[in-house]
C-alpha cells in the first residue's frame, strides 16, 4: 500500500487537469487562474465524494498561489475523516492542521463565506489529534453546529447549505448500526434530506431540460 503523502506538497504529486467533471464554479480569492481552475476542481472531486483527488487538486492550488485560503481549507477539509473513510491516519491529521493553520494565516484576504468556512472547521481540527470514531463525536458535533451558524449567515450560498449538510453526515460508528435508525448517525443521516433537497431545488443548472 502507497504510504499516506506527509505535508501538503506530497499530496500535490501528480495533480493534473481532468476533462469532463462538469462546470462547477465557486469564485474564490486569487489571482491566479490556474490556482482557480484546481480549486474548482477540488470541489467537484468533493461532491463526488472523490477525497483523496480532491485533496491533491487543492494542494495544487495551494502550490499555484501560496496566499489562497480557500485552497488550504479545501486541503484541510477533505483530507480529514469523511463518510467513506472514518479513520484518520497521524500523516492526514498533520497535514489537516497545517492547512488550517495555513487558511488561517492568509484568510484576511477571502471572502466573508470563505472566512466564515475556515472559522468552522477550526472546530474540526482543534489539534493535530487523529480522528477517529472513538473520540470524533463531540468534535465532529462542534464542527457541524459551527456550519450550522455558517448556514444561516449565508443562506443564499448553496456550497455553504451543501457542506453543512455534509458536516452533518459523520462516519458511521460501526458497519453494523447503519441500518438501525435509534443511532445517532442514523438519526443525522435522516436529518439530512430536507437540506439537500431545499438546496438542490433552488440550484437551478442541476435540473434535466426538457424534451421538445
Amino acid at each position: 500500500m502507497p504510504a499516506i503523502p506527509a505535508s501538503i506538497d506530497d499530496w500535490a504529486k501528480g495533480a493534473h487537469v481532468f476533462e469532463g467533471l462538469g462546470d462547477f464554479h465557486r469564485k474564490i480569492a486569487t489571482k491566479s487562474p490556474e490556482a482557480q481552475q484546481y480549486f474548482d476542481q477540488g470541489m467537484r472531486f468533493l461532491w463526488a465524494f472523490n477525497h483523496d483527488e480532491s485533496t491533491r487538486s487543492f494542494a495544487r492550488a495551494t502550490q499555484l498561489d501560496p496566499d489562497c485560503a480557500a485552497c488550504y481549507w479545501g486541503v484541510a477539509l477533505t483530507v480529514g475523516p469523511n463518510y467513506n473513510l472514518p479513520l484518520m491516519a497521524p500523516p492526514r491529521a498533520q497535514v489537516a492542521f497545517d492547512a488550517l493553520a495555513k487558511a488561517q494565516m492568509a484568510a484576511t484576504h477571502a471572502s466573508p463565506a470563505d472566512r466564515a468556512l475556515i472559522g468552522a472547521l477550526a472546530k474540526r481540527y482543534p489539534n493535530a489529534q487523529p480522528l477517529d470514531p472513538s473520540n470524533s463525536a463531540p468534535i465532529l458535533t462542534a464542527y457541524a453546529q459551527a456550519m450550522k451558524a455558517v448556514a444561516v449567515q449565508f443562506p443564499s450560498d448553496l456550497d455553504v447549505q451543501t457542506l453543512y449538510a455534509e458536516s452533518r453526515a459523520r462516519p458511521p460508528p460501526a458497519p453494523r448500526k447503519l441500518l438501525q435508525r435509534s443511532t445517532p448517525f442514523s438519526n443525522a443521516i435522516h436529518a439530512i434530506p430536507a437540506r439537500t433537497t431545499t438546496t438542490f431545488t433552488r440550484w437551478k443548472p442541476h435540473r434535466t431540460p426538457k424534451r421538445q
